[in-house]
């Protein structure tokens, strides 16, 4: 059976798997569906520090639709918040057991970033990257077998970008150990 994004689904295979198997400080980036996943107070809209807009984003889509084949599509707007807030969007306020470096929001087509996020720094600029690519899955509606698959697609692809910057060890960089890669590839 073929998963299709929706807008009732988490795609957060990394926190998952973590949360599931009671992993700690795993770091990940996070695709989430902000109709499921909540802030504390879901009346409130989510505190955003800013909205960087996306004028540098574009070759990092050019290079992710070159590898993929997709259907270009425009930038997504990128907010700042602060991390414990994006904690909290991502568990909906339940857990900080895990590491949240980025999200992305199929509800409002949006990124979400650490206020801290740096764009001169290499790892950040991969999240950014895995994000895009979650992006352009949700909007060229790129099927998977399971959930796990759309984490495992993106995360292939911010590596072959961080070998493409002259990175040796990705997997060092990013902080992912063969287990957590292990993790990522069991499909639910």
């Amino acid at each position: 059976m073929n998963v299709i994004p929706g807008p009732k689904s988490i795609v957060a295979s990394f926190a998952m798997v973590a949360l599931l198997l009671g992993a700690s400080a795993i770091s990940f980036a996070a695709h989430y569906r902000s109709d499921v996943v909540r802030c504390a107070d879901a009346e409130q809209d989510r505190p955003v520090a800013h909205v960087q807009p996306p004028k540098d984003v574009a070759p990092f889509i050019d290079w992710i639709v070159a590898k993929t084949g997709w259907a270009v599509h425009g930038a997504p707007p990128i907010h700042f918040v602060p991390y414990a807030e994006l904690v909290k969007i991502f568990t909906g306020g339940t857990s900080t057991d895990i590491h949240v470096e980025g999200l992305y929001s199929d509800e409002d087509h949006s990124i979400y970033l650490p206020e801290d996020w740096r764009g001169d720094d290499l790892h950040d600029r991969s999240v950014l990257l895995h994000e895009l690519v979650h992006h352009l899955q949700y909007l060229n509606k790129v099927k998977a077998t399971c959930l796990s698959e759309y984490d495992w697609q993106a995360l292939e692809l911010q590596v072959a970008w961080l070998r493409e910057q002259g990175v040796e060890d990705p997997l060092d960089l990013l902080g992912l150990s063969p287990l957590n890669i292990l993790m990522l590839r069991q499909c639910e």
